[in-house]
């Protein structure tokens, strides 16, 4: 299925902008989620956060660091990585603010994600086979950093 989409409080001790001057707000010491993408190239991939709150996000791929406060809808924080290399990502969501936690999702896709509605953006016309295929290998790669 994509998106996929996994709960997650926002917020932590550490100042974002210590990984680099253009990261704001406040992450956890650890990520708050990572996976193991396999997918290379095939489609953009797009990181998003959900959430009432003023959140920011930080990405670590093998390509580098990506932050974002506020490029998706409203407050949320967006990334879209063009051409995603293969490896781990790992995600940190953070709050604006220091000492504020906030709950928040977590939305990973390579079709595109939007928070109205949340849906997802239409994807590439697949047949069905494909399509189970596409899900299987994104899924399958999936490991949660706990």
């Amino acid at each position: 299925m994509d998106p996929f989409l996994v709960d997650i409080q926002s917020g932590g001790p550490i100042q974002a902008s210590t990984i680099s001057p253009a990261c704001t707000g406040w992450i956890a010491d650890k990520p708050d989620y990572a996976i193991h993408f396999t997918g290379a190239g095939i489609w953009d991939v797009t990181i998003s956060a959900i959430s009432e709150a003023d959140t920011t996000l930080v990405v670590h791929s093998p390509a580098g660091w990506y932050c974002d406060d506020d490029s998706g809808e409203g407050l949320d924080p967006q990334i879209v990585i063009g051409s995603p290399p293969s490896g781990r990502y790992s995600i940190w969501i953070g709050s604006y603010s220091e000492g504020t936690y906030a709950d928040a999702r977590l939305a990973f896709s390579e079709h595109g994600y939007t928070r109205s509605s949340q849906r997802r953006v239409r994807a590439p016309d697949l047949n069905a086979e494909e399509s189970r295929a596409a899900a299987r290998a994104l899924f399958e790669n999936w490991r949660d950093p706990n």
